[in-house]
């Protein structure tokens, strides 16, 4: 009898979910790992994957500062500060609410307003606040293998 096995990585600067010989989900920390999504105590690197997977393009050069309420990431230009410049030209990228539960984007223009789809300024309200994707990741077609692990029995 022949068991082989293989280590999945589910996502950067996570660890591994272990040694499985099944794939048929993908899993990272407590739950599902969807595309586009962003959970709770979430990093920026994460932030800006979750953007990107949704459709939603960030600056190579903006920088990650922490939402003020904890709970996302504001990208910003390099140089600038809420204190000095509030929220003109940023990119807010949100986690997880009741609400948008994959999380969401608020982008501002250069007069700290928050825009709609279609550029212009909005009210605080579902058009000025961008979903995050909702698509599952699909398992790779074939797993990302370590060198397989063979175990035989002892003769």
């Amino acid at each position: 009898m022949k068991l082989t096995a293989a280590k999945i990585i589910c996502c950067p600067q996570q660890p591994s979910i272990g040694t499985i010989a099944i794939v048929s989900d993908i899993y990272c920390g407590g739950g599902p790992l969807i595309s586009g999504s962003l959970r709770a105590g979430s990093t920026p690197a994460e932030a800006r994957a979750a953007a990107i997977a949704s459709g939603y393009e960030i600056p190579e050069n903006y920088i990650a500062v922490p939402a003020k309420n904890g709970e996302g990431w504001v990208f910003r230009e390099p140089g600038t500060s809420y204190e000095a410049d509030k929220n003109a030209n940023t990119i807010r990228v949100m986690e997880a609410t009741e609400r948008y539960p994959n999380g969401y984007v608020r982008v501002y223009n250069s007069a700290n307003q928050a825009i709609n789809y279609q550029g212009k300024p909005g009210q605080r309200d579902e058009t000025t606040h961008w979903p995050l994707n909702d698509t599952p990741v699909q398992p790779p077609e074939e797993p990302i293998v370590e060198e397989p692990i063979v175990i035989e029995p002892e003769p």
